[in-house]
């Protein structure tokens, strides 16, 4: 990505990092490519945090050749491997300009869900304990894996015709349309119906597509979570109930009046406050800075524990032994301490 191009029209959405800052990101960007080979890399965004801030960078990389396959997280669901799903895109980090990148960890499914359900500011400490209720499972660098991932799923979008599905019915990847394929024409953008969604959304167990089953003939579970869609337009977002979409549409004028043909439009998530898009015919840019929170519309309520767990069953745990019952200790009848010399007896 062009960083310092990209920036001169996020600016019009009202977000800057500053140009001495974006330039200094740009060379460091390039250091990390070449260092690690990423590629399609770009500047994903800014997470505010107590201590400091977090800058993340977004980019592909191969799996590591010691990754673990079939790799399954505490609640038994499958972790989708580097490349894939969730894990589609690699993440780094650093606190400034010119800092160290630190590549953040794979997202498991039980991090998703759990980040789902708590609330908590970012301390800037990657190493730093997650409190709340569910627990986490994990210290603040797989939180803050866990909050980019469902931020990307839902807010990271580019003009409809600019992606089309690769030409194979079981894959969903997506690639660029080439320029003499491209049919679109100028569009206005400041209809939903011409923005989708260029990441896969995550189900409810954290995943982009259901778990895999061992036996792939056995029929699927009544409550098995949906395959998420890629290219998914704009105007299907609203809630359920809901006419309204839950995204924000400003055209910005170049010059003078604006029009379809000169203006930038500005795209705002409101369910992600911080999550901008800036797009002007096939150009376009995504960005996010913020304290890695969504919308709420009421105050924030823990979730609640769990239904106390039934009494202890020996036939539960141990099925052999049919018939097996607890038996009441006898109650202590005699004095424990008879015997025994009084306090202070016999110190001489």
């Amino acid at each position: 990505q062009d960083v310092t191009d990209a920036a001169s029209y996020l600016e019009w959405a009202g977000v800057s990092l500053g140009r001495e800052e974006t330039h200094c990101l740009h060379l460091s960007m390039k250091v990390l490519s070449a260092a690690t080979g990423a590629r399609e890399m770009r500047l994903w965004g800014k997470i505010h945090g107590l201590d400091a801030d977090y800058i993340i960078a977004e980019g592909k990389v191969d799996p590591p050749e010691d990754e673990e396959e079939g790799a399954k997280d505490a609640l038994g669901h499958t972790v989708e491997p580097t490349g894939q799903g969730a894990n589609t895109f690699t993440y780094w980090v650093c606190r400034f300009a010119g800092d160290e990148w630190v590549r953040l960890p794979i997202v498991t499914p039980h991090q998703v869900m759990v980040a789902r359900q708590i609330r908590r500011y970012m301390t800037g400490r990657l190493d730093a304990v997650v409190g709340g209720h569910p627990p986490f499972p994990g210290t603040e660098a797989g939180y803050l894996r866990a909050v980019i991932a469902l931020i990307s799923a839902e807010t990271v979008i580019a003009p409809e015709g600019h992606y089309q599905r690769v030409e194979d019915e079981e894959s969903r990847e997506i690639e660029v349309v080439p320029p003499d394929a491209y049919e679109g024409g100028e569009k206005d953008l400041t209809d939903p119906s011409n923005w989708v969604h260029t990441q896969l959304g995550l189900n409810v167990i954290g995943r982009t597509e259901p778990d895999p089953r061992e036996d792939e003939d056995a029929e699927p579970p009544e409550d098995e979570p949906e395959k998420t869609e890629p290219l998914k337009p704009l105007s299907e977002d609203a809630a359920e109930g809901e006419e309204d979409v839950p995204w924000a549409f400003r055209p910005a004028p170049v010059s003078g009046i604006p029009t379809q043909e000169s203006s930038y439009t500005v795209v705002k998530s409101l369910r992600w406050p911080g999550a901008v898009a800036v797009g002007l015919g096939r150009r376009f840019a995504n960005f996010y800075v913020g304290y890695g929170q969504s919308a709420t519309s009421g105050p924030y309520q823990p979730v609640l524990p769990g239904p106390i767990a039934a009494e202890f069953s020996v036939a539960a745990f141990n099925p052999a032994a049919e018939g097996a019952t607890f038996e009441e200790q006898p109650d202590v009848t005699e004095d424990p301490n008879a015997g025994k010399p009084a306090e202070g007896e016999g110190d001489e």
